[in-house]
């Protein structure tokens, strides 16, 4: 395989859409799950109810039908959106749905005392969750996020079927007009979409690392 300009250029836009829709799919997907996940743990049984229909609703059904559904069914009741757009929607909302179940099973590990500690202090329910439980959850949801993510790179792929050119499409396309073999692109993703999840595992990481130190300074620790 020659890379000549022609397949650097292809690549290089297939590359800064598989990145833009991954960020983008995060930034819409971690806010829902801490959203969600803490309507999870809430005293209402409707808000838990409202919660748990949309967390089974979106894990339950198929993120190609979910796309499908997004980009050729809504346009018929006048709902449009861009490709990319589309695409990055369903990722978060697929994204969002699994990771609000690590939070909300790392809010309700979180010791039982911490929970009444707050409200010994007087303080309201949604004010111990955000300002002493939550603080505490974090580093315990931070592994499960990390799969999120790379769940979403890899998840980009599909994309492609919504006309998004992202590194699989440009893949589909260079091997369909014969500028590469189909074994040779879909080999060059394998290590494509590799070194492109080592930038999140390494990040998160450090924010492992650092919220453990912020809990280390904290958090007491019982005398021996």
């Amino acid at each position: 395989m020659r890379l000549s300009p022609y397949v650097i250029h292809s690549a290089l836009v297939g590359l800064y859409y598989t990145v833009i829709a991954t960020v983008l799919s995060c930034c819409l997907a971690f806010p829902i799950a801490f959203i969600v996940g803490i309507l999870r743990v809430s005293r209402s049984r409707t808000v838990r109810g409202c919660a748990m229909v949309y967390v089974e609703g979106i894990r339950g059904a198929s993120p190609i039908v979910e796309l499908y559904w997004a980009f050729f069914v809504l346009p018929l009741i006048g709902i449009r959106f861009p490709p990319l757009e589309v695409g990055v929607l369903v990722l978060g909302l697929v994204g969002g749905a699994y990771a609000s179940e690590a939070v909300r099973g790392a809010l309700l590990a979180v010791d039982r005392g911490q929970w009444e500690a707050g409200l010994s202090l007087s303080m309201s329910r949604s004010s111990t969750v955000l300002r002493i439980v939550l603080p505490q959850a974090i580093p315990t949801m931070l592994p499960i996020f990390q799969n999120v993510a790379i769940d979403m790179l890899k998840g980009t792929s599909l994309l492609s079927l919504v006309t998004v050119t992202e590194l699989t499409r440009t893949a589909n396309e260079l091997g369909t007009v014969g500028v590469m073999s189909f074994s040779s692109g879909y080999g060059a993703l394998l290590v494509i979409y590799f070194l492109l999840s080592l930038p999140i595992m390494a990040g998160m990481a450090k924010l492992e690392k650092y919220t453990a130190r912020y809990q280390s300074k904290f958090v007491r620790r019982p005398r021996s």
